[in-house]
């Protein structure tokens, strides 16, 4: 790049951008937050229907626990 010289700022050189200096990691489902809040809305999903799924099993358990009990 050359000798430093006071009062400039040392830069990237022509054509090197900040995103082709620093790449941005790319995951599956791709990058930027649209993807970040679709992976958190199929979390939220995903969550429900374990929840429920448990609700009625716990429901079924305790119905045969009843019977059992009589």
């Amino acid at each position: 790049m050359g000798p430093e010289h006071s009062g400039r700022v040392r830069t990237q050189e022509f054509g090197v951008t900040p995103t082709r200096y620093f790449p941005q990691s790319k995951n599956e489902e791709g990058s930027g937050s649209g993807s970040c809040f679709g992976q958190i809305a199929s979390l939220k999903e995903e969550f429900r229907s374990f929840r429920d799924n448990q609700a009625r099993e716990f429901g079924s358990f305790r119905d045969e626990m009843r019977q059992f009990v009589q």
